[in-house]
């Protein structure tokens, strides 16, 4: 199964320091996650880009992954944010009472390591990021993410930093 995660036509690349990540609730279209620059109240998730670097966003869930019969497990994040040195995979929520499955970051993390090379990343993440930000994850789950996923470091939050 060939999946590019590099697929310009999901992508959008951006220097901005500061942006938003977004996913309507839209379950007819079931239109991909996007980014945006102005509406606030729109965002799930606000990533600041510190250095200013060029970041490539990548829209998977219904983006480079739609509609595909050829892969076992149908789950996987909606957000791929990545540079030549840094790599981030986001799972969105934007309801209080729906929370986010990390299965869907691990899924998807399998996936990208099935058919691109990981270790050009010196830093890994893995987010789950939810607009009301009203869970947390226990510690156990923290631990045990790196181990089991290629190096990834798990967090939950509703804003990411990029150094």
């Amino acid at each position: 199964m060939q999946i590019n995660f590099y697929n310009p036509d999901f992508q959008t690349i951006t220097n901005k320091e500061e942006f938003g990540l977004c996913d309507d609730l839209d379950l007819i279209v079931k239109s991909p996650a996007y980014i945006d620059f102005t509406n606030y109240e729109n965002w799930i998730c606000k990533v600041k880009n510190e250095t200013k670097e060029e970041i490539v966003f990548t829209a998977i869930d219904h983006g480079i992954i739609k509609n595909r019969k050829d892969i076992n497990n149908p789950e996987r994040c909606d957000v791929m944010l990545n540079n030549c040195s840094i790599i981030v995979f986001v799972e969105l929520k934007n309801k209080e009472k729906k929370t986010a499955k990390i299965s869907q970051l691990e899924n998807t993390i399998r996936l990208f390591n099935l058919n691109h090379d990981l270790s050009v990343f010196s830093t890994r993440k893995a987010v789950l990021s939810n607009k009301k930000c009203t869970a947390t994850l226990k510690q156990e789950t923290k631990d045990n993410f790196p181990e089991d996923n290629f190096g990834f470091r798990i967090y939950f939050t509703n804003e990411i930093v990029l150094r």
